[in-house]
């Protein structure tokens, strides 16, 4: 194994450490919606996890530069964890309860920045192996985060918060910043 094989491989490997301690211990799939997006997110999500680790030891090249695959995992966990981290209490995978509404830190850059730190994960992915298979999943697992984000806020938007919330959605973008005006 190279050293670019084994700096990819502990990358990857603290990323999928770190979504798989998230899903057990931080996001709970609390609402009947998140349990029937779970059936999608999650088979979506081994599939790339899986791929990775197959084709990383299969595989003699990458399709693209791997310098940029390591940019998008290293920028994603430090958004993964930056939102996590200063969210703490806020209910995610489209629970019913919306918590608390949280502008500072990642959040005043997107509304939400976890479902952007998974996008720039798996996109990386996709990158780095471009195989059928792990663009298909990665379109799933972006369909969710889309569903799953706008649900989520429809359920703020409709709380004592929504009033707030509007206003913080005009002036911040869902996935990528707003530029100003």
């Amino acid at each position: 194994m190279s050293a670019v094989d084994l700096t990819l491989l502990v990358t990857f490997t603290v990323i999928v450490a770190s979504l798989i301690w998230a899903r057990i211990f931080y996001f709970k799939v609390q609402s009947k919606v998140s349990k029937i997006i779970s059936y999608i997110n999650d088979p979506a999500a081994f599939v790339q996890m899986g791929s990775f680790y197959y084709y990383l030891y299969r595989s003699q090249s990458y399709e693209f530069d791997w310098r940029l695959a390591e940019l998008l995992f290293m920028i994603g966990l430090g958004l993964f964890y930056w939102a996590v981290f200063t969210a703490k209490s806020l209910s995610f995978a489209s629970g019913a309860n919306s918590g608390d509404l949280i502008t500072s830190g990642p959040y005043s850059l997107v509304r939400h920045p976890c479902y952007l730190s998974y996008i720039l994960f798996w996109f990386g992915n996709c990158l780095l192996f471009a195989t059928t298979l792990l663009w298909v999943s990665f379109l799933a697992l972006l369909c969710v985060y889309v569903y799953s984000a706008s649900n989520e806020e429809s359920n703020i938007l409709r709380s004592d918060l929504g009033a707030e919330y509007s206003t913080y959605k005009s002036r911040v973008g869902m996935f990528l910043p707003k530029l100003p005006s």
